[in-house]
C-alpha cells in the first residue's frame, strides 16, 4: 500500500563524532545517498557517506568506554550472571564465551572464561533450572561430517557456569532464530530453535522436540490475542507474495486460527511490542527489499485492533539494511522506539522515533565507533542495545574491530536524541 507519509525525507539529524566531541547536524540528503557507501576522506567521523560539507552544533554525549577483548569475537549477549542487579556482557568467539563482570558507568571487569568443544552459532543467557539465578544454552554451528548440531546447557553455581549438559541434533534442526522463552505457559524456559520446540521439565533437562507447523527462520512467539499463550508470528511466502503467518495458541502445539497478512516485501526480521500503547502487541517487522531488486529498506508495523487481528501494514524510512532489530524507549518520553542495528555501517544505530500513536516518521541515527578515525578495515561485529546502568534510557554496546588487532568492546551509556 502507498506510504501515508508521502515522499522520504530529504534531511536527516545525525549525531557524528568530531575528535573527541559527539555533535548534531541536520544533513541534506538524496535516496541515492542512503543505498550505498561512499569513501569519504575528509568526513572520517562519519565513514563512508557522501553527505558534503556540514556544520556541526556540539552535544554532548556520555563517554564511550573501551575494553579490548579477545580476538575473533564474533557475538554480544547480556544478563545479570553474577546476580548484583546489573547486566554484564557475554562476548563470544568461535570457541569461547568471556564474561565482563558490570562494574556500573560503563566499566567491565574481565571473569569467567568458558572454552567449549563445538563452534558457537549463538548463546542465550536464561534461568533454565528455575533456581533464581542466569545459566547458559548454547547452540553449534552444525557438524556436517559428523551428521548432528549440538545443543549445550551450563547452569550457574555462585555466578560461574559449570555442570554442562549436551545434546546432538540432526542437522535439520540447526536454525537462524532461537529463543528461550516459556511456549507452554507452566512457569519454565523452553528453547525455541527455528520451527522446533523443546519443552522444558522444569529443572533445566530438555524433551524431545516438537515441530512447529509453517517453519520460517524468521519467527516469533508473543500473545497476540491477549490470553496469556504465546502466539506464533512468521514469514512466509507463496507465488512470490511475501506475508506475515499469525497462528494463535489454542493449547501447546495447536496453533489455529491461522491468519496471513501480505506485505509489500520480505521481511527479514520481527519484533512484538505495544508501540501505540492500547493494551495489546503490535508486530513490528524490517522489510529488506532484496526481493524487488534493492527496494527500499523499511520498517513496517501491523497494529492489532485488540481481538488478535492485525491491521494493514503501514510502512516508514528508506535507510540502509539491518542486521537486527530493537524495540524500546530511547528518547524518555514514554512511548516504544524501533531501532535498526546495521553492524559495518558508519552510522551502526538508526533510532525510529515513535510520535506517540505507533508511528515512526522521524529517525536519527547514532554512531557507535571506537576513539579515533575508523578506516576501511574496522567493522563493527554486533551491537547490543540494553539497559546496562539502571539508567533511562537504553545504553548502546558494540563489538567493534578490525582485522589487524584485537577485537574492543564499546558502550555508549545513555546516548541523547537531538531535540
Amino acid at each position: 500500500m502507498p506510504d501515508p507519509l508521502g515522499p522520504p525525507p530529504t534531511t536527516l539529524d545525525i549525531l557524528v563524532r568530531t575528535g573527541d566531541a559527539i555533535g548534531r547536524a541536520t544533513v541534506a540528503i538524496a535516496p541515492t545517498d542512503v543505498q550505498g557507501y561512499k569513501n569519504v576522506d575528509d568526513i572520517p567521523a562519519i565513514g563512508y557517506l557522501d553527505i558534503g560539507s556540514v556544520a556541526v552544533n556540539l552535544h554532548p554525549q556520555p563517554p564511550v568506554s573501551t575494553h579490548p577483548v579477545i580476538a575473533a569475537a564474533r557475538t554480544l549477549a547480556h544478563a545479570d550472571v553474577d546476580g548484583d542487579g546489573r547486566d554484564d556482557l557475554l562476548v563470544v568467539s568461535a570457541y569461547r564465551i568471556i564474561v565482563m563482570h558490570n562494574e556500573n558507568n560503563g566499566a567491565f571487569a574481565d571473569g569467567q572464561q568458558l572454552r567449549t568443544d563445538v563452534e558457537i552459532d549463538q548463546v542465550l543467557p536464561g534461568d533454565i533450572d528455575d533456581d533464581g539465578d542466569i545459566d547458559l544454552v548454547v547452540m553449534g554451528y552444525p557438524n556436517y561430517e559428523a551428521g548432528g548440531v549440538t545443543l549445550d546447557t551450563y547452569t550457574n553455581t555462585a555466578g560461574t557456569f559449570g555442570n554442562r549438559t549436551t545434546r546432538t541434533l540432526p542437522t535439520d534442526y540447526w536454525a537462524s532464530a532461537y529463543h528461550l522463552l516459556d511456549v507452554d505457559a507452566d512457569g519454565d524456559l523452553d528453547v525455541q530453535l527455528g520451527a522446533d520446540v523443546f519443552l522444558n521439565d522444569g529443572t533445566g533437562r530438555f524433551a524431545a522436540p516438537v515441530r512447529l507447523p509453517h517453519g520460517s527462520a524468521s519467527l516469533i512467539l508473543a500473545d497476540i490475542d491477549g490470553d496469556s499463550r504465546p502466539d506464533r508470528i512468521t514469514t512466509d511466502r507463496e507465488d512470490d507474495t511475501p506475508f506475515l503467518r499469525v497462528s494463535l495458541n489454542n493449547g501447546f502445539n495447536a496453533f489455529e486460527s491461522t491468519q496471513a497478512y501480505p506485505i509489500a516485501h520480505q521481511a527479514a526480521v520481527l519484533a512484538a511490542n505495544d508501540v501505540d500503547a492500547d493494551g495489546d502487541l503490535d508486530v513490528i517487522y524490517w522489510e529488506n527489499g532484496y526481493d524487488a531488486g534493492g527496494a527500499p529498506h523499511r520498517i513496517g508495523v501491523l497494529h492489532n485492533d485488540g481481538n488478535g487481528i492485525l491491521n494493514d501494514p503501514v510502512t516508514y524510512g528508506m535507510i540502509p539494511g539491518a542486521d537486527a532489530l530493537a524495540v524500546g524507549d530511547f528518547d524518555q518520553d514514554g512511548d516504544a522506539d524501533v531501532a535498526t542495528v546495521m553492524p559495518g555501517s558508519p552510522f551502526n544505530i538508526a533510532i525510529h522515533r515513535n510520535d506517540g500513536a505507533g508511528h515512526f516518521a522521524d529517525y536519527y541515527f547514532v554512531p557507535l565507533t571506537p576513539p579515533g578515525t575508523p578506516t576501511e578495515e574496522d567493522y563493527l561485529a554486533d551491537v547490543l542495545i540494553a539497559d546496562l546502568d539502571g539508567i533511562a534510557p537504553l545504553d548502546l554496546a558494540g563489538l567493534y574491530s578490525n582485522f589487524a588487532a584485537v577485537n574492543e568492546t564499546i558502550v555508549l551509556l545513555n546516548p541523547t536524541p537531538p531535540d
